[in-house]
């Protein structure tokens, strides 16, 4: 009886425990300090799984519920390491970033006076900076928030809801310059690597130190230009909110916006620096596990994140569907959902319209950098072409930027059978 109820004492103890760890500030805490923790509360479960296992008083129910027990503790812990991960990835802190939506709505209302003053005819040009966005203040965010319930209207027939996917430049360390052009070293091989030396012989017989040879490429990439243009009625200005929906949803973040022609550059960008999928597997899902978890680390990389199409996420990944087989099991934790976000254990897998079918890829940010040579930025202009005499106003957004990879070997580019 004693043993029983040193068992129940110790599951209750460690529930506590987890559930005091989950409250506690993650953003906090350093990783060193907080994997610790993390582990010493998993070797406290293993060891109540072994302790219940190897008890001869339980009955065989008995010791199921405690076993089901400990296991969902395993995955609250589990859980709890990818959401630290995520907070580490995307900047941590507790200080909770502003999203795209947030900064063009900012300045639009910054502006609100200009924008006025455009409608009366008192001034025929001005500018409207988007505040710089970096790692420091942006969030992993899918924007699904109520970012423009107080700019927009549904009575004359033109709201449309805001896009939803990340901006991608959030998946990358950020940087700016002042110059049109960036000059850098991408590593591209070598020979020989730093080994055991023997210097006890005599002075004319030892051999030589290992040689190390690193292989450099001289790379240029040059700042690119993202815009677009568009004119409009000037007596649409009558109705200020309206604008400020038009221009935010259109020009930046609609469908056809700077929004979605970025994230496009950054596949592209990545794509032409990727190199290809080396391994043998053949199921979609395996193969993006073996070349984040295989490959990468092979090369001495990690996974930060996985690209896919949105089709192939919930195909591939959410419904476990095999070549040509139907549903298959995967290893237990593999594959997790936490608040709507899919993880491949613990790495986000992120849908992305910008991503072909059919393929997918793996890899480490830290040899990736997005660099802004000018910050998103909208322009209104009243005497632009033959705006004066057709009563019309051009409204441009536009942007700088570019986009470093230093080794190609961070990341990986896997291609499937999207049919399978």
């Amino acid at each position: 009886m004693a043993e029983e109820l040193s068992i129940e004492k110790q599951l209750e103890n460690v529930t506590e425990k987890v559930k005091s760890f989950a409250t506690e500030s993650m953003a906090a805490k350093a990783k060193e300090v907080f994997e610790a923790e993390k582990k010493a509360l998993t070797d406290q479960v293993e060891a109540l799984k072994t302790k219940v296992g190897e008890n001869e008083t339980k009955s065989a129910t008995e010791k199921t519920d405690l076993e089901t027990k400990l296991t969902k503790l395993n995955k609250d812990i589990e859980d709890l390491g990818v959401k630290f991960a995520k907070s580490e990835m995307f900047g941590g802190g507790s200080e909770k970033g502003q999203n795209f939506n947030t900064l063009v709505k900012s300045a639009l209302k910054e502006n609100k006076g200009k924008l006025s003053q455009i409608k009366a005819g008192s001034v025929n040009d001005f500018r409207m900076d988007i505040k710089a966005a970096g790692d420091e203040n942006m969030e992993f965010t899918n924007f699904a928030d109520d970012t423009y319930a107080d700019l927009t209207t549904e009575r004359r027939g033109l709201y449309q809801a805001p896009f939803a996917p990340i901006w991608l430049r959030t998946l990358f360390p950020n940087s700016t310059t002042t110059s049109d052009s960036i000059r850098y070293l991408k590593e591209d091989g070598g020979l020989g690597a730093v080994g055991p030396w023997d210097g006890s012989g005599e002075i004319a017989d030892r051999p030589e130190k290992p040689g190390v040879s690193y292989k450099f490429t001289k790379e240029t990439e040059n700042i690119e230009w993202i815009a677009g243009i568009t004119r409009i009625p000037r007596e649409m200005f009558d109705d200020i909110p309206w604008l400020y929906a038009y221009i935010t949803q259109q020009l930046t973040t609609g469908k056809r916006g700077l929004f979605v022609a970025e994230n496009t550059f950054i596949t592209n960008k990545l794509n032409a620096n990727a190199t290809a999928y080396d391994g043998d597997k053949t199921i979609p899902v395996e193969m993006l596990y073996d070349a984040g978890f295989g490959q990468l680390r092979d090369n001495y990389f990690n996974p930060s994140a996985f690209l896919m199409n949105h089709r192939d996420v919930i195909n591939l990944i959410a419904f476990n569907k095999a070549n040509g087989s139907g549903e298959y099991d995967l290893p237990n934790g593999t594959v997790s959902i936490i608040g709507g976000q899919l993880y491949l254990s613990g790495v986000p897998v992120i849908g992305a319209p910008n991503v072909a079918k059919g393929s997918a890829l793996a890899f480490d940010r830290s040899a990736i950098q997005f660099i802004s040579r000018m910050s998103p930025e909208i322009r209104m202009s009243y005497e632009e072409r033959d705006n004066f005499i057709k009563n019309l106003i051009t409204v441009r957004a536009e942007e700088r930027i570019g986009m470093l990879v230093t080794d190609t070997q961070a990341i990986v580019k896997v291609t499937f059978d999207e049919t399978t």
